[in-house]
């Protein structure tokens, strides 16, 4: 297989984690309807919201804090301005 034709395979999986699931399943239950996986949102979103203009993004590693994100957790509660280093727009800008 080429190296172009791998890239494009495998831009197209999209897998799903646990806990993303378990969100979207209780958002739905709540009467809140979503988008998944959003690309044309900066940082595509694993769910966004677009009637609150809501994003969510769900990392299953920075929750369950593997080696790689042990200090993301305190690290961005500290900083008071999340991961991004400011606030997000809804349109990306």
């Amino acid at each position: 297989m080429s190296a172009e034709k791998r890239k494009r395979t495998m831009s197209r999986i999209r897998s799903q984690s646990k806990l993303e699931n378990r969100i979207t399943k209780a958002l739905w239950a709540e009467g809140y309807r979503f988008r998944k996986n959003v690309r044309t949102l900066m940082g595509s979103p694993d769910i966004a919201i677009q009637k609150y203009r809501v994003v969510i993004f769900i990392d299953s590693c920075f929750w369950h804090m593997c080696p790689t994100m042990a200090t993301g957790r305190k690290a961005i509660r500290n900083s008071g301005t999340g991961s991004s280093g400011g606030t997000w727009s809804a349109t990306g800008k």
